[in-house]
């Protein structure tokens, strides 16, 4: 999966438009459960910029969809028990390990598209649910 976000974050996807403000876009993540978002539920593997894109609606749309296209074929479709290439763990296990101060289970990964000040849904969840115990998948 790095690997594919360094090839990503290296391809010029910038939209340049004179007198608009441009913003930086990238996809996060988060596990969620039924009490909604907190800020140490958030899943940031790098900050690798991924594409320009304006500060205005058509900008943030854009944002979404990328990162609605590019990361559910990196990871199949944010299959927790894929092994993206690049990685020598399972997708689950990776954000465990991001997320190694933690103790859950029974979250869901949500795909986040982030741009200008602006986190967006874009609506995509993992399948399965995702128990971690201090760094390590249960």
């Amino acid at each position: 999966m790095k690997l594919l976000l360094v090839i990503i974050s290296t391809i010029s996807l910038g939209a340049i438009s004179y007198g608009k403000d441009i913003g930086v876009c990238k996809c996060i993540g988060y596990v969620i459960d039924k009490d909604g978002l907190d800020e140490e539920d958030r899943i940031e593997a790098d900050s690798e910029e991924f594409m320009s894109v304006t500060c205005d609606k058509e900008g943030i749309e854009e944002c979404k969809l990328f990162c609605m296209e590019v990361i559910p074929q990196a990871t199949r479709d944010l299959d927790l028990d894929f092994q993206p290439e690049g990685l020598a763990v399972t997708l689950g296990q990776f954000i465990c390990e991001l997320l190694e101060t933690r103790k859950f289970s029974g979250y869901r990964t949500a795909l986040f598209a982030s741009a200008c000040g602006k986190e967006i849904d874009t609506g995509l969840r993992s399948k399965e649910t995702l128990c971690c115990d201090y760094g390590k998948r249960c």
